[in-house]
């Protein structure tokens, strides 16, 4: 996710903030791995 520094930050819902964590959990992935894996899937 690439993210300037105009505007507004970013919102995630709660619900996709959980779900990135079970991901990272069931899968044993670092965090900047499990982002790569996440942007790839959205």
């Amino acid at each position: 996710m690439k993210q300037d520094n105009h505007g507004r930050p970013r919102l995630f819902s709660d619900l996709a903030i959980i779900t990135v964590f079970m991901v990272q959990r069931v899968f044993s992935m670092l965090l900047i791995s499990l982002q790569g894996f996440i942007n790839f899937v959205l």
